[in-house]
């Protein structure tokens, strides 16, 4: 994750580690993931949702094309500026 370098992927800055944890620190994003925003706003328009999944598509293309594998996609991982 130190490694990938994309505008629709946060970034992982470093990795930190104690006797019981590892602790990973990441970009600051200023917004709220994709689930809240949802209940926040209700079902979307279908331009908002072609716009939501277009992103998502180009992001997992990234990582796809470094054979990575996002194995918890669900709206609370989906983060929305």
């Amino acid at each position: 994750m130190l490694m990938i370098d994309h505008t629709m992927i946060m970034k992982l800055v470093k990795t930190f580690k104690d006797n019981e944890r590892v602790y990973f620190l990441t970009e600051f994003i200023n917004g709220m993931d994709l689930f809240d925003t949802l209940r926040k706003i209700g079902l979307c328009k279908d331009s908002d949702a072609k716009f939501y999944t277009a992103s998502l598509m180009l992001a997992l293309e990234h990582l796809f094309e470094r054979n990575i594998v996002h194995r918890d996609l669900k709206p609370e991982n989906i983060m929305v500026d």
